[in-house]
This record gives structure tokens, sequence and C-alpha cells, in this order.
């Protein structure tokens, strides 16, 4: 029950993380961090990519994740009870969420790409990519999930064929 409690906080944090990077940088791999760039005390830069944040819904965006992620868990961990999610929802603090990412954001960003960042985002291709962004995400796990499953068909019959082919070839060698 702990372990399942545990894996389920470290999934909640995972996806959320996840989710709030991808949602505001739009990018698949982190780049390495900015050079030559002030750490989290500078506060325009600190300013920048708390607007950046703002623009693109992410603080909003991670607690609707937990929320759904939480809902799931609900459905699948019946051990656990209803009240334990419930009171976790209500500790969930943006502001406080949003304060430990800013310095990751600072890390990998210069001022001027969150400034870039932020205006494209400003933009209505970028109004239009936060807007779809959910429904992207959906779709694209859902055909992950899809092409995952055909993989491991695939390989399930590769690797039941060569033990077929080995119990054969043992069968053939017996009878010698």
């Amino acid at each position: 029950m702990k372990s399942k409690l545990l894996l389920c906080m470290f999934s909640i944090v995972t996806i959320t993380n996840f989710g709030i990077w991808s949602r505001s940088a739009g990018v698949q791999n982190p780049p390495a961090p900015a050079q030559s760039e002030p750490a989290v005390d500078d506060k325009e830069k600190i300013a920048e990519i708390h607007k950046l944040m703002e623009v693109t819904g992410s603080a909003g965006m991670a607690k609707q994740m937990m929320q759904q992620l939480v809902s799931s868990f609900k459905t699948s961990s019946p051990g656990l009870a209803d009240d334990f999610f419930d009171q976790f929802i209500a500790e969930i603090d943006t502001n406080e969420l949003t304060d430990l990412v800013v310095p990751i954001y600072a890390k990998y960003l210069s001022r001027d790409e969150v400034r870039e960042l932020v205006r494209f985002y400003e933009s209505a291709a970028g109004r239009k990519l936060i807007t779809v962004m959910p429904q992207l995400m959906q779709d694209s796990i859902a055909a992950g999930q899809k092409w995952g499953m055909g993989v491991a068909q695939k390989l399930k019959a590769r690797i039941d064929n060569r033990e077929k082919s080995e119990k054969e070839k043992k069968g053939k060698d017996g009878n010698k």
C-alpha cells in the first residue's frame, strides 16, 4: 500500500513537471543551460519567466493534469482512501509549484529566449497552440499507446516464434 502511494505521488509529480515544461517550452529535449546568463537573481528574467508561465497557463494546466491523474489513480487504486486524494488536490499551491519551476527555466533559457517565447505565445499562432495543446497531447498519447501496443505485439510474436523454433529443434535433437 505504501509503495503504491509513493508510486502514485511520483507519477503525479513527474507528469506534472513534464506537462509544465512541454507546455511552456514547446520542445522535446531540453538544451544545455543558457550560457553567461545570471541565475535566478536576475529580477527582470524572473519576471519574464513568470509572464511566460502566465501566458501559457502552465500553472492551471499543471493543476488540471494532477486532478486528472488523481482521478485515474482513484479508479486504479481502490485501496487508497478518496480522502487522501481530496486532501492532496486541496494542498496544491500553483504559486509554490511555479516558484519551484522558475529557476529551472532560468537555468535553460536566456532572458532573450524567454522574451521570444512570450512574444510567440502572445501571438495568434501561440494562442492557438495553447488552445489545442491539451487535445494534441491527448491524441499524441493515444497514438503513442497504439503504436507501443503494435510494437509489443510484434516483439511478442517474434519471441513466441523463436521459442517455438527452439522447442522444435530440441524435439528433433532429442529424437536422434
